[in-house]
């Protein structure tokens, strides 16, 4: 009998090469829908192979984690699902690895080529025979395939903002952070032959292990910034087996649940922008997502292989940040605890999954308790120990990272608290109006939920959506009660309930036959209704998400300009401080007062996070012995961010060596400076940029004696004083230096990415400045991001 030509019977026989090409051409719609044609000419090839290296680790990590986690996997989880979640769990196989050899010195490329080349023929090995038998599906494929479409165009989403160089894609201040540690640990391991303790950066205490990769990336590559385009798509690469990993995972009795809920989790607009930062959340939303799949199959049947799975992939996620602890691995704990208060033998399990995920995590924790003496250092210093910071240092964290809001440490003059939004508003920015969070998503997350807990019986026949209902109850109340003013980011796990729940309710929805609304005529009324409407809802969430999308990479971006994978010279060359450091005399080393954002300066450049100790910070010194340390340092030039000390000074607290006398001179109307300039006797460095019109300073980087004073006592940080510069170059005259000594002059005469010159208003120096002052004047560069938090979680 043949089969009814019918515009659905059409689609379901599509020739299969339909949703491969079509997926190859989203991807690249997408991908010039954030560049240009010549643009993409050279970002195309370039991604490509960096995309490639990135597929062939993902793949090694596969070969080393198949062994046990296919011992693992119950019969019935799809073995495609298996391999991903092999994927992700090797991921943290080479991390450890790297943590433990790196800690040797054993950063040659060689060493991880053969790591990779090992973990690559074991994949083959596991998969030898497989793809034979897999590949006799037919020549025809079905509608539903078409969610690798969806799935293109996110791939396209993702290439065309990881391939913008690191520090160009911001919102929120996150380029601060990955210049500051997520990036610059790995560069300083890297360029210091091994992985040591860095008491100047106390984020290298933190759990590293997406960092790790990155390391990996550099060392595979040959350098920090040929590795860091592969360390951003090595980030993003965890997104997208989360994704694949709910679309394979569900497909033993919930296809169309899996694929709904991968599509929404594809297009969410916080896991696309995610992906294009070398961060760490998505590896939190990857092990949460195969984790909670894990779950569901230990509710159906209780194995303790099922729950050495479970615990593994949160052992994983806890070693890829702190946060994990209270937004993943405790969550699923808990759910893992009600499921087992009857069942003795559930409890154990319970017991075995903590257990391994404390293992995975703790050569983390031994290495904090080896170098500090406190596991989980920089956290729980006030009951653990401090490790090597003083007593301001330690309460600078706390106060920093308080549930509620406490005067920086120590208090600057002119300190003002702001009224901080309450949790009702938290909650409100953040799930409604943030627009990195598919509210449609999330609109129908919750009508699933209402719909969840309408229904009789349900708590007995749908246990794992009321599990996943209490993660998602328990994230939103850590991220509300955690500390104050956590960015949105933070809460970035709780999009893979919320897709799943989402899925859940339009996969019941398309089950429904005829409209439950109207009396049906049985030969008359097809029996459709519900799939008309699951589709249409979709495509509604799905556009939301992608306008989403665009409307958030077009505010990301720190250039109107496209912008390709530039190579590190040509990314110095954008800002004009970033060049200045690399147009010092030969044989400079620079310092940075009041900036922790030092990826891109020289390797050997001196800095400190806000709660370390810097080294030319030296109370109560003389003259003569601030000398005698710059000259033992080999310091001869200081970079001096006024906006940043003054930001930190007002949010967490800045050694009274850097801020002293600073609201003072502002009230007397004097430009800024520091009595560690002074007793160095330190001469400004002028930078100038060339015009038609001769050599003329950059904005920002000079005071401006000329223009207005507020009348004003208040010490906002937001609102630079009027006529202070952002920031400033300093160089410390040489021993024998006549008294009329002045360091020659920075001058910018150079083409831009794109042939242009720089005029002087495009000569914005390198800050993360908020929203302009609301006096009549200000020296801070326009178009420059929000400063954001300088602290991650």
């Amino acid at each position: 009998m043949s089969q009814p030509d019918t515009p659905l019977a059409r689609l379901n026989a599509m020739p299969a090469s339909v949703p491969p090409v079509g997926a190859v051409l989203m991807a690249l719609i997408f991908m010039y829908a954030t560049t240009s044609v010549g643009t993409m000419i050279f970002s195309v090839p370039v991604g490509g192979m960096e995309l490639a290296a990135a597929a062939m680790i993902v793949l090694a990590g596969g070969g080393l984690a198949w062994p046990i986690v296919s011992r693992l996997a119950p019969p019935s989880m799809p073995r495609n699902f298996v391999a991903v979640c092999a994927a992700a769990l090797g991921l943290w196989i080479l991390s450890t690895l790297m943590l433990l050899l790196g800690s040797l010195g054993l950063l040659h490329a060689w060493l991880w080529w053969s790591i990779l080349l090992l973990g690559v023929l074991a994949a083959g090995w596991a998969a030898r025979g497989r793809l034979s038998r897999e590949s006799t599906a037919g020549s025809t494929a079905d509608g539903r395939a078409l969610i690798w479409v969806v799935c293109g165009a996110a791939v396209g989403m993702w290439l065309g903002g990881a391939l913008h160089p690191p520090g160009l894609i911001d919102v929120g201040g996150d380029a601060y952070d990955v210049l500051e540690y997520h990036l610059q640990l790995p560069r300083e391991f890297y360029n210091g032959g091994g992985i040591r303790q860095l008491t100047h950066n106390v984020y290298s205490h933190y759990p590293l292990g997406v960092e790790m990769l990155s390391l990996m990336a550099m060392c595979l590559r040959g350098g920090a910034y040929e590795g860091m385009y592969l360390a951003t798509l090595l980030h993003g690469a965890f997104g997208a087996l989360a994704v694949v990993g709910v679309i394979l995972g569900l497909r033993d009795g919930e296809d169309s649940r899996g694929r709904i809920s991968g599509a929404l989790l594809a297009t969410c607009p916080i896991v696309i922008y995610l992906s294009w930062l070398a961060f760490s959340e998505l590896a939190m939303i990857c092990y949460l997502a195969l984790g909670l799949i894990w779950l569901r199959a230990w509710l159906r049947e209780a194995r303790w292989q099922t729950a050495a799975g479970i615990g593994c992939l949160l052992g994983a996620a806890c070693a890829a940040k702190y946060l994990s602890v209270g937004f993943v691995a405790g969550p699923v704990l808990a759910v893992v605890l009600v499921a087992s208060v009857r069942s003795g033998q559930r409890l154990g399990h319970m017991l075995l999954v903590g257990v391994l995920a404390l293992g995975l995590f703790s050569p983390w924790l031994v290495r904090n308790a080896v170098l500090t003496g406190n596991p989980v250092f920089p956290l729980a210093t006030d009951v653990l120990g401090q490790g090597y910071w003083t007593d301001m240092q330690a309460h600078r964290w706390r106060a920093g990272h308080a549930p509620i809001q406490h005067p920086p440490v120590p208090e600057p003059p002119g300190w003002a608290a702001r009224e901080a939004p309450g949790t009702l508003e938290q909650f409100w920015g953040a799930f409604v109006i943030s627009g990195t969070l598919n509210t449609t998503m999330v609109f129908l997350a919750v009508v699933s939920i209402c719909a969840l807990v309408s229904m009789r019986n349900s708590l007995r026949t749908y246990r794992w959506e009321y599990a996943l209902v209490g993660v998602t109850v328990l994230q939103a109340g850590a991220w509300a009660t955690a500390t104050r003013g956590m960015p949105v980011r933070f809460i970035a796990p709780a999009v893979v309930p919320v897709a799943l729940l989402a899925g859940w309710g339009l996969a019941r929805l398309a089950a429904v036959k005829y409209n439950p609304l109207k009396k049906r005529a049985a030969e008359t009324d097809p029996p459709g209704w519900g799939r008309v409407a699951t589709i249409a809802i979709l495509l509604a969430a799905l556009i939301t998400g992608v306008t989403a999308i665009v409307n958030l990479f077009s505010s990301a971006q720190r250039f109107e300009r496209p912008v390709p994978p530039l190579p590190a010279d040509e990314v110095l060359l954008t800002f004009p401080d970033l060049h200045a450091s690399r147009q010092l005399p030969e044989g400079s080393r620079l310092a940075l007062i009041g900036e922790a954002r030092a990826f891109y300066y020289p390797p050997d450049t001196l800095y400190a996070t806000a709660f370390d100790t810097h080294p030319l910070d030296m109370p109560d010194a003389t003259p003569e012995e601030y000398r005698r340390r710059v000259r033992d340092l080999g310091v001869t030039h200081l970079f001096v961010n006024w906006f940043e000390l003054r930001r930190l000074a007002a949010t967490y607290g800045v050694t009274p060596t850097f801020t002293e006398g600073l609201y003072n001179r502002w009230q007397q109307g004097q430009p800024p400076s520091l009595p560690l300039l002074e007793a160095l006797n330190a001469r400004p460095v002028p930078f100038l940029v060339t015009t038609d019109d001769g050599l003329v300073p950059v904005p920002g980087t000079t005071y401006r004696p000329d223009v207005p004073k507020p009348k004003r006592t208040e010490w906002r940080w937001k609102h630079p004083p009027v006529g202070w510069p952002v920031l400033s170059v300093y160089a410390i005259p040489p021993v024998d230096a006549p008294s009329d000594w002045q360091p020659e002059p920075i001058i910018r005469e150079f083409p831009d990415a794109t042939g242009n010159k720089f005029a002087p208003e495009q000569a914005e120096p390198f800050d993360a400045s908020p929203e302009p002052s609301d006096t009549p004047e200000t020296s801070v560069p326009k178009a420059t991001a929000p400063a954001g938090q300088a602290i991650d979680g």
